[in-house]
């Protein structure tokens, strides 16, 4: 994982061929984050991640910071892409072209990396992810039956996700009603 926090970054990553970018720790640090590392301990010295009221109370984060931070990131993408002659940063996803390495520190060799794409697809899915899908959403073939199991006080009436990657919604939902009136003992799924 790369962290990102420059429009340079940002670019880097493109041009290697990412299509997607998260802002996780930036957008904490521009919410007044000190990055304590004890957010698990609901000590967070800033109140950004504490239930407790007395920390809550010392939060100063404003919308208006993580804004300014958007707004300057897509600034300084946008001067970086114009010295490089790109219109857009989806002109330069996957322009490998465009690096080139610097140093070699411990004769560490990065050409394979830096080579065009050989089948000429230079985007991870080829195409922008617009929502809704064309597919129907996996999760709605048992929400209705589950809602109606939960009334009822059985299980869920169904069987249990096969173990692939794409399930990971379906489990995460179903993982959930531990929390919904399913207990330990309750089983979430009837044997059929």
């Amino acid at each position: 994982m790369v962290v990102l926090r420059t429009g340079r970054d940002v670019l880097i990553a493109a041009l290697l061929g990412a299509d997607e970018f998260a802002f996780g720790t930036a957008v904490l640090v521009a919410l007044g984050c000190d990055m304590a590392r004890q957010c698990h301990l609901n000590t967070c010295p800033t109140g950004i991640a504490t239930q407790r009221p007395d920390l809550r109370a010392k939060f100063r984060g404003k919308p208006a910071n993580v804004i300014r931070f958007f707004e300057e990131l897509t600034r300084d993408i946008q001067s970086l892409l114009a010295s490089l002659g790109l219109p857009s940063l989806e002109a330069a996803i996957g322009r490998t072209d465009l690096l080139e390495q610097v140093s070699t520190v411990g004769g560490l060799d990065l050409s394979a990396l830096l080579a065009p794409a050989r089948d000429g697809h230079v985007r991870w899915q080829g195409q922008r992810n617009r929502r809704p899908s064309d597919h129907a959403n996996i999760d709605n073939a048992w929400v209705q039956p589950a809602l109606a199991a939960r009334a009822a006080g059985q299980p869920l009436p169904s069987k249990k996700p096969s173990p692939t990657n794409t399930a990971r919604s379906e489990r995460a939902w179903r993982a959930s009603w531990y929390g919904m009136g399913f207990t330990k003992k309750t089983p979430l799924w009837t044997s059929n």
